[in-house]
């Protein structure tokens, strides 16, 4: 077994280090928050095979491309899924970003969690927990006295979607997508717009 003090350099007393901290049911990954570092951000531990867990790249909001404060206030991990959450985003609405965590370790952002019916100060991810398998995540919003609940789906391949769409200004998005109902679908750009 392997004890100490895990600290990352740039890491400074302000940052709030460790504010969200979790780690897997195997103990192969855990993540620890710093929502005051800049806008904020994650570090991970990963163990490899009997060793001891080694500091990752940290994930930081640059690498989201989105208006995030407060990003690691809050930490879940499951087998193959990290959420992180931002309660300070959009003036205390708040946001859940979650990512899929690959066999090399890599950090691969999935869409952010934004329900439509959060506003300001209601603090969506505040707190949140993920089950072990991460199938289920429990997000908190204190603001608005709520709690969400999501499970992962599986959706057959058979069921994948691609539309291209296209922006008042131009743009053009090409959206690769397994919907449950597509009613429901709803698409949040780098910018944090959304489009139905």
């Amino acid at each position: 077994s392997s004890t100490g003090t895990k600290t990352q350099s740039p890491i400074n007393a302000l940052d709030k280090f460790g504010t969200g901290l979790a780690i897997n049911r195997e103990g192969t990954l855990a993540v620890a928050g710093a929502p005051d570092s800049g806008t904020g951000l994650i570090i991970p531990y990963v163990r490899s095979e009997s060793g001891p867990l080694a500091e990752g790249n940290s994930v930081s909001t640059a690498t989201i491309g989105d208006s995030v404060n407060g990003f690691g206030f809050s930490v879940g991990v499951g087998n193959d899924y990290v959420a992180v959450g931002a309660p300070e985003t959009q003036s205390s609405a708040g946001a859940v970003f979650v990512y899929y965590v690959d066999s090399a370790g890599t950090f691969n952002k999935r869409p952010a969690i934004r329900p439509s019916d959060v506003t300001i100060a209601d603090q969506f991810g505040y707190s949140l927990t993920m089950s072990g398998n991460g199938r289920h995540l429990f997000v908190g919003a204190p603001g608005g006295n709520k709690i969400y609940a999501y499970a992962l789906v599986d959706i057959a391949s058979t069921s994948e979607r691609s539309f291209t769409v296209t922006t008042d200004g131009g743009a053009s998005y090409t959206l690769d997508f397994t919907p449950i109902n597509i009613q429901a679908l709803n698409v949040t750009d780098e910018n944090g717009k959304v489009y139905l």
